[in-house]
């Protein structure tokens, strides 16, 4: 079994926007774990911080990995901008891992 959910926003809240996404990710995701995590957003003059706290109080074990873009996408809505983007995986035959690489020239 492979389940995936994905949560958009374009709400200029970010606080209303991560917590649409999560609701709506939840929702998805029904009674299957997430594993892992992709998060994108738009660059925003804003504390991320509470963003990922929102994520991680939500998801506790994920791996979540991501990135500041300058426009967003996602299979339920357009090409945005101003916006986030939370994928989840979850998996009962995959393991899911998360790394950083350094100096990859």
């Amino acid at each position: 079994m492979l389940k995936t959910a994905v949560g958009h926003s374009n709400d200029l809240s970010p606080a209303k926007a991560i917590e649409v996404i999560i609701r709506s990710c939840k929702e998805q995701m029904g009674e299957h774990k997430p594993q892992a995590g992709f998060f994108f957003t738009s660059i925003l003059d804003i504390d991320y911080h509470p963003i990922l706290t929102s994520i991680r109080n939500a998801f506790p074990d994920i791996h979540l990995i991501g990135c500041t873009t300058d426009g967003e996408s996602c299979s339920g809505n357009p090409f945005s901008y101003d916006s986030m983007v939370l994928m989840l995986i979850a998996s009962d035959k995959l393991t899911f891992a998360s790394g950083l690489g350094q100096e990859l020239s």
